[in-house]
């Protein structure tokens, strides 16, 4: 499951484009005072929110929690960490270019917000190697495994959609031992 700090921080990054806070969200504004900085804040939160439905290890419980199809299961590789953080890097030097003055106080604070997980992220990349994947807390089996026990097969379509799934899991499960086999050998 996500992590509850992890879920506040996505709520309180969207929440102002979502209850119309934000007027390029809401169609309340023309191109003519559409500031840069307001442009390249919301290519960077799109990008974002995009990458956690779709590629972030978390994806599977915010698609489950969005009623959205889950069409692959995490990777937990370095590999994958190392690709993920070079997106976040880009997406952060994009967020240099913003000028607060030139944004509202609710772009202003999704702007910090956001500046602020993406540099945690980048920093938390140091110590890839002390996420235990199968601690009770942090474990994304559960995760997972509800995927399996929850799939409903409506139409014909769906069975494949299952294999599919099913057919990820041993990668998913190799992924965690041989994280955890060079967390042993690092020790």
């Amino acid at each position: 499951k996500m992590k509850p700090k992890a879920f506040i921080f996505i709520s309180l990054v969207f929440l102002p484009f979502f209850v119309g806070g934000n007027s390029i969200m809401t169609g309340q504004t023309t191109e003519a005072n559409i500031s840069d900085s307001t442009i390249i804040l919301k290519e960077v939160m799109d990008q974002y929110w995009r990458f956690l439905l779709e590629e972030s290890n978390h994806s599977i419980y915010l698609r489950q929690k969005q009623g959205l199809e889950i069409k692959n299961l995490p990777r937990l590789t370095e590999k994958k960490a190392d690709a993920d953080i070079r997106k976040m890097s880009s997406w952060l030097k994009k967020l240099k270019n913003i000028k607060p003055a030139e944004i509202s106080r609710d772009e202003e604070l999704s702007f910090y917000i956001l500046q602020w997980e993406m540099e945690n992220q980048i920093k938390a990349h140091d110590f890839f190697w002390l996420n235990i994947p199968i601690a009770i807390y942090s474990s994304p089996i559960p995760s997972v495994n509800q995927i399996f026990s929850e799939f409903r097969f409506e139409e014909k379509f769906h069975l494949r959609q299952y294999l599919d799934l099913l057919n990820q899991y041993p990668d998913f499960i190799e992924d965690i031992l041989n994280l955890l086999k060079l967390q042993f050998q690092k020790k």
